[in-house]
């Protein structure tokens, strides 16, 4: 039994670990979109 629960903790570990990627990756995906933007405004003020 012991196993099974070591297992669910792993998991559960893991999920954390890919949620926590998928958020960097959103907030990445955001960050680039926003120096897009200034790359844009900067580029229409020249």
């Amino acid at each position: 039994m012991v196993q099974l629960e070591e297992l669910l903790t792993i998991n559960e570990e893991e999920e954390k670990m890919i949620e926590l990627k998928i958020k960097k990756i959103e907030i990445d995906q955001e960050l680039e979109k926003e120096q897009q933007e200034e790359v844009k405004i900067f580029l229409k003020q020249e």
